[in-house]
């Protein structure tokens, strides 16, 4: 028998390439949003709180004007992107990747975070070998930003900044490529574009490498949470070291 007349199933749609709810058009608007609700922000935080610190102790003022200053503009990628996807396009905060995973995804962090150490550590001694860079001056940059009063380098590298930028550079610029390019490229250009946002050409090559682990432990994880995880536990590795340099 041939089966005619037997209509097939219809073909379930691939969950793991459906599209994201915003656009390209979301992604860079995105941009000038960040800008005004930084500055927004920034003005509102150190106004208000520089006035209330001692004048005389300069080291304690700037380490706290380092800290609004990088809060605020985080908190200015967070409230864009969140805008943007829940208010303008009406999805939930969970399509960002905002959502529960199992612990066993946050327990592998740990090893996750030790390995991408390790890589971008080799990666890089190999880079400045080919290419020799000042790679003392990012460290020269944070230990003259919070002189002194290094816990609040601690909480704005290890919290605030991994949350903010997986929920950018995962959720919302990978989740945009996720679907609508070939998932390496989506890999790929996503980090990329998070390499290139750190402004410091010394670490480009190592934090491509980073970014492209973080994608795809957010693709097989589903959520940012294991990613902000291993984002945070790599940066308290890097800042502890900063710390301690002697450049």
């Amino acid at each position: 028998m041939s089966g005619a007349g037997v209509e097939a199933p219809p073909a379930r749609p691939d969950a793991s390439r459906q599209l994201s709810p915003w656009t390209w058009r979301d992604v860079v608007l995105s941009l000038p949003l960040i800008v005004v609700l930084g500055l927004l922000l920034g003005f509102g935080l150190v106004t208000t709180v520089i006035p209330l610190l001692p004048p005389d102790d300069h080291a304690l003022r700037t380490a706290v004007s380092s800290f609004l200053v990088s809060l605020a503009f985080y908190g200015g990628v967070v409230g864009a992107v969140l805008g943007l996807v829940t208010l303008h396009r009406h999805a939930p905060a969970s399509a960002l990747g905002w959502r529960p995973v199992s612990v066993r995804w946050l327990t592998a962090a740990i090893p996750l975070a030790i390995a991408a150490y390790v890589l971008v550590v080799v990666v890089g001694g190999l880079q400045n070998g080919m290419f020799p860079a000042d790679h003392c001056g990012q460290a020269r940059d944070v230990i003259r930003a919070y002189p002194r009063y290094h816990a609040l380098a601690v909480v704005t590298v290890t919290l605030i900044a991994p949350a903010a930028e997986e929920t950018f550079f995962r959720g919302f610029l990978y989740g945009w490529l996720r679907g609508r390019v070939p998932p390496r490229s989506a890999v790929a250009l996503s980090a990329l574009v998070f390499g290139l946002a750190h402004l410091q050409p010394v670490v480009l090559i190592p934090l491509f490498l980073l970014g492209c682990m973080l994608a795809v432990v957010y693709e097989r994880s589903g959520s940012l949470l294991p990613g902000i995880a291993l984002h945070g536990l790599f940066n308290l590795v890097g800042v502890t070291l900063i710390f301690s340099t002697t450049c």
